[in-house]
């Protein structure tokens, strides 16, 4: 396969396959989705996070729960079905299939897998889930404001702030900083210094609605946002 390569400063460069590469990767539970978004809602966090990520999410492949890869996130505004409950939430953390979060997401999506690490049981699995399924979405703002205002207890969470909790649940991130100081990009930077199992993958094309050539143009677009 031939690689395009995007660079952006602390991020890069990361191989890009070219337009036609359209087989999906498939991942373990615990590997991490980042999110390159075309909405207005997702350029406004790359903007604010001087960032091409604009969501992160978890992979999960449970045979106990469903046949096919599920994305775990905290997210807003969804109109996919959470197969949990067999309705759409919209708002807040949900479980939906890999393949409709494919089919329906306005932008791109890449894959970074844990190389090494032993995958969490399905004890702990739905352990994470009982823990975190009822938590709302709050923006990455409105977290900091109120955890500054009425202390680290609350229930809403961000997209990065739910993937380190729920990471560092599993033991493959250790103890650090607050969850809620997380954006997108950290979990595409290196996670070396914080893990237990060394630096994820490079991150790798999913197929997605968008062609992965116009990646380099959004990042383009936001620098010129930024200036």
């Amino acid at each position: 396969m031939e690689l395009a390569t995007v660079s952006q400063t602390g991020l890069g460069p990361w191989p890009l396959p070219q337009e036609d590469d359209a087989q999906p990767t498939m991942g373990a539970t615990g590997d991490i989705l980042l999110f390159s978004g075309d909405t207005w809602a997702a350029r406004t966090v790359k903007w604010t996070t001087c960032s091409i990520w604009s969501h992160v999410a978890l992979l999960i492949h449970e045979p106990e729960l469903a046949s096919e890869p599920l994305v775990w996130e905290a997210t807003r505004c969804s109109p996919l079905q959470d197969i949990r409950h067999g309705v759409c939430i919209g708002d807040g953390v949900q479980l939906v299939r890999l393949r409709d979060k494919l089919a329906h997401y306005p932008g791109r999506i890449m894959l970074r897998r844990w190389r090494g690490a032993p995958r969490p049981s399905w004890a702990e699995v739905l352990a994470a889930m009982h823990e975190h399924q009822t938590r709302p979405y709050l923006d990455y703002v409105r977290s900091n404001l109120r955890a500054w205002w009425g202390g680290e207890a609350r229930m809403g969470t961000f997209c990065s702030e739910f993937v380190v909790d729920v990471l560092r649940a599993w033991k493959f991130l250790a103890p650090g900083r607050p969850s809620r100081l997380y954006v997108p990009r950290h979990l595409a930077s290196s996670l070396a210094a914080e893990s237990h199992y060394g630096d994820p993958s490079q991150p790798q094309a999913l197929l997605a609605r968008k062609p992965w050539r116009t990646l380099q143009q959004a990042c383009e677009d936001d620098l010129c946002l930024r200036a």
